[in-house]
């Protein structure tokens, strides 16, 4: 009783503060009342996010040097990459050529959840590979289709663009 007692005034101390000014009579009806409540951890992803989008602008030579030359480039002892695999890797990044003093590159993801979930998991240390199991094991066990489908190749490109976009 004391320890109920102690978790209803520290956690919830506005409904109890509520319950203790009632009289008896009040406070057999306190809790008469049908209130249904579907306290799932879906309910706390918006799914309005799901549908969010992320546009922006890169410089080109963050682009270009940095993703293309250093992420993309070579490995060493090899003479030349997946082509394959560097075509896919770009396929985020859009030439924006209209501007010839300032070229760029603009980049649009169109969930803006996957790429959040994914940034804060990759955040935490895990490889890629992990990250792509997390945001599946993630999207079954909550329920939550609109989190997307993250292959190992979305988790690389989003990777990539929340480090140029920095």
């Amino acid at each position: 009783s004391d320890r109920m007692k102690r978790h209803c005034t520290t956690i919830h101390f506005v409904k109890f503060h509520e319950y203790e000014n009632l009289n008896r009579e009040e406070k057999k009806q306190f809790f008469n009342h049908d209130q249904i409540v579907k306290n799932r951890i879906s309910k706390h992803f918006s799914k309005a996010s799901a549908t969010e989008s992320i546009r922006a602008t890169i410089d080109s030579s963050i682009v270009d040097v940095i993703v293309k030359e250093l992420l993309l480039g070579p490995v060493s002892g090899e003479e030349e990459n997946d082509t394959e695999f560097e075509q896919n890797s770009l396929l985020i990044y859009h030439v924006n050529d209209e501007d010839i003093d300032n070229p760029h590159y603009s980049i649009s993801i169109s969930n803006a959840m996957l790429f959040k979930s994914i940034v804060a998991y990759i955040s935490c240390g895990i490889s890629f590979r992990q990250c792509v199991e997390l945001v599946y094991k993630t999207k079954n066990a909550i329920g939550l289709g609109n989190l997307g489908y993250a292959c190992f190749t979305t988790v690389i490109n989003f990777a990539r663009y929340a480090c140029a976009s920095t």
